[in-house]
C-alpha cells in the first residue's frame, strides 16, 4: 500500500533498492564525514541535504552485504590509510590479542590513543588482497621464521619436549620469557617449514 500510494511506508523486506553503486555514489555526494552524521541523515535531522530517497537503505549492511559493501568508510567515502601505514599505527599500539582489538577499536582502553577514522576495526576484509596476512601480523605479534625460532631455543640449551612446555608455561624462571613470535605448539605450526 505504501508503494501505491507514494509514502513510502513500505516493510524492508519488500523494498526494492537501488543498486550498490548507484546507492554508494548518492551518498558520496552528501559528504558525510562519519557514521553518526550518516545516523542523523537518515533520521531526517540535516536539512540542509536532501532527503533520503526511499531507495537508499537506512540499515545498509543488511541491504548491500555481498552486493559490494566494504563498511561504512566505503560507504561514505572517506578514505582509510594505506595497509601499511594502519599497520604502523598499529604495532605502536602493542596489543597482543584479537580480543584486545576488539576492546580497542570499541574505546574500552583509556589508556591509549583513540582509534583514528581511518583505521578500520574490521582490517581483515578492507585490506585483504592489500597486504592483509592475519590479526597477528596485524597486531605484530607474527611468528618467527622457523630457522630464526631455533636459533632462539638452541640458545636456551633445554633438554627435552617436558623442558619446552614448562618453559612455554613459564615455569623456568632462570630463562627469559617466550617470545610472542614463537609459538608453543610448533610442531603444529611449523609442520610443512
Amino acid at each position: 500500500m505504501g508503494d501505491w500510494l507514494g509514502t513510502g511506508n513500505i516493510a524492508p523486506r519488500l523494498k526494492v533498492f537501488k543498486s550498490f553503486e548507484e546507492a554508494r555514489k548518492f551518498v558520496h555526494s552528501l559528504k558525510l564525514k562519519n557514521i553518526s552524521e550518516w545516523k542523523k541523515y537518515c533520521a531526517g535531522e540535516m536539512h540542509d541535504l536532501p532527503p533520503n530517497p526511499i531507495d537508499i537503505p537506512t540499515g545498509v549492511h543488511g541491504v548491500y552485504k555481498n552486493k559490494g559493501w566494504k563498511g561504512m568508510k566505503d560507504w561514505l567515502g572517506n578514505e582509510f590509510k594505506s595497509y601499511e601505514e594502519a599497520l604502523k599505527f598499529v604495532h605502536t599500539l602493542k596489543l597482543k590479542k584479537t580480543s584486545e582489538w576488539k576492546k580497542y577499536c570499541k574505546g574500552d582502553m583509556p589508556e591509549l590513543p583513540p582509534k583514528p577514522d581511518d583505521i578500520p576495526s574490521s582490517p581483515s576484509y578492507l585490506y585483504k588482497g592489500k597486504g592483509w596476512l592475519s590479526m597477528k601480523h596485524w597486531l605484530g605479534n607474527d611468528y618467527k621464521s622457523y630457522a630464526e625460532a631455533r636459533i632462539f631455543v638452541h640458545a636456551l640449551k633445554l633438554k627435552s619436549a617436558s623442558e619446552w612446555n614448562k618453559y612455554c608455561a613459564g615455569e623456568m624462571a632462570d630463562l627469559p620469557p617466550k617470545p610472542n613470535g614463537i609459538p608453543s605448539k610448533v610442531g603444529d605450526f611449523y609442520k610443512g617449514k
